[in-house]
C-alpha cells in the first residue's frame, strides 16, 4: 500500500508554540471566520462543522475574559475597601491610645 505524502503544513513540525493573548485570538478568530478564506479552507465533508466549532470557541473564549475582567474588578474592589477599612481602625486605635494617655493623666491630676 502506498501513502501519499502529507501535504507540507501536515509534515513539517514547528519550530516554535507561543500563547496569545485571548483577547488577540478572539480578534484572529473573528477576522479569519468572516473572511472568505474560512469558507475555502473550510470546504467539503465536516466543514459546516468545523466552522460551528470555532464560532462555539470564539463564543467561549469571549465570555470567559468577560468573566476574568469582572472578577479580577471585583477583586480590586475589595482589596481597597479592605485598605479603607484597616485605614480606618488604625485611626481608631490612635485615637483609642491618645484617649486612654489622658484619661490616665487626668486620673493622675485627681490623685494628686
Amino acid at each position: 500500500m502506498d501513502l501519499a505524502p502529507l501535504p507540507a503544513p501536515l509534515h513539517l513540525r514547528p519550530l516554535r508554540i507561543r500563547s496569545v493573548p485571548t483577547s488577540f485570538a478572539i480578534v484572529e478568530m473573528q477576522r479569519f471566520l468572516a473572511d472568505e478564506t474560512a469558507t475555502r479552507v473550510l470546504s467539503g465533508a465536516g466543514a459546516s462543522a468545523i466552522k460551528e466549532a470555532l464560532v462555539r470557541l470564539v463564543k467561549r473564549l469571549e465570555q470567559e475574559q468577560s468573566e476574568e475582567s469582572a472578577s479580577s474588578a471585583t477583586k480590586v474592589d475589595t482589596s481597597s475597601i479592605s485598605e479603607k477599612e484597616k485605614d480606618k481602625g488604625r485611626k481608631r486605635k490612635v485615637v483609642e491610645s491618645e484617649l486612654t494617655k489622658d484619661k490616665m493623666q487626668s486620673k493622675k491630676h485627681k490623685k494628686a
